[in-house]
């Protein structure tokens, strides 16, 4: 049967397709036959994609997936679409961030180190000033103790001309400074034009999905995802936990 052929599936992980740390059974058993009938379905996570493969037992993309939200794009087994760094535009911005001394527990940087991509933990954003110049940076987590922290992080944000760039929260206590086209909201759209998708589907739960679901031609927030995501979205979906993405295939039996 090709009764999805042509549709691609974009979907966040956390809080999407898996929600305190369990897939629902109905995701996997959907996903499966949606594949089955001809649809592209993969991910678009903040996550590595080490991470990734270690749970991609009952189920797996079958066409490329995006990682460190949007940063790199590859397939499985390593075919590689896309390849981005913060560059050094984002020095500058983090100079200026520095002058607010911003309420940081640690920062998280994705590098590339020869083949290999590593987690750094720098103390301040001074530090990375210091020591990560030269650094091929995909992915800048600011990390905090508490929401209003990371709200304040925002606020600080706020005040500085991103440029290139935009920060979004990931999660409550977590705000990533991207490159707006290194985004998931990029990253659909890539993966879309490579295979030839007639119809490009997002599914997110967060504020880092926003820019996933702007771009996509039929958008799904999750039941239980930040109001900010439902307002965007063209339909809204059961709790993850209640197998968001089976809901999400049923519908689209109506509208695909």
């Amino acid at each position: 049967m090709s009764k999805f052929k042509g549709v691609l599936i974009v979907s966040d992980w956390d809080g999407t397709v898996i929600k305190d740390g369990v897939i629902p059974g109905e995701n996997i058993e959907a996903i499966k036959r949606f594949q089955s009938e001809g649809g592209r379905f993969t991910i678009c996570s903040g996550r590595p994609l080490d991470y990734l493969l270690d749970r991609f037992s009952d189920f797996a993309p079958n066409t490329y997936l995006a990682t460190l939200n949007g940063a790199i794009i590859t397939t499985l087994d390593g075919e590689r679409l896309f390849e981005g760094f913060l560059g050094e535009e984002i020095f500058p911005i983090l100079e200026e961030l520095a002058k607010y001394r911003p309420p940081t527990k640690l920062i998280a940087l994705y590098l590339r180190d020869g083949e290999k991509i590593v987690r750094h933990s720098p103390g301040s954003v001074n530090e990375i000033l210091d020591k990560y110049r030269e650094a091929n940076i995909y992915k800048l987590v600011l990390i905090t103790d508490s929401e209003s922290d990371s709200a304040r992080i925002k606020s600080m944000l706020d005040r500085i001309d991103l440029g290139k760039f935009i920060a979004v929260n990931s999660w409550s206590t977590g705000t990533e400074l991207l490159r707006r086209d290194h985004s998931k909201g990029a990253a659909i759209r890539r993966i879309k034009e490579r295979i030839g998708a007639r119809i490009s589907v997002a599914v997110g739960d967060y504020e880092n999905d926003i820019e996933l679901l702007s771009a996509a031609d039929i958008s799904f927030a999750v039941g239980d995802g930040i109001e900010a995501l439902k307002a965007i979205a063209d339909h809204v979906t059961v709790m993850a936990s209640e197998g968001a993405l089976a809901d999400v295939i049923s519908r689209l039996e109506d509208l695909v």
